[in-house]
């Protein structure tokens, strides 16, 4: 399976704005 690099740039930002809220 091939995770386009989008995916986890995306998913990296999801995480620290949860974080930060």
């Amino acid at each position: 399976m091939q995770i386009p690099v989008e995916s986890s740039l995306r998913h990296i930002c999801l995480g620290r704005y949860s974080t930060v809220e």
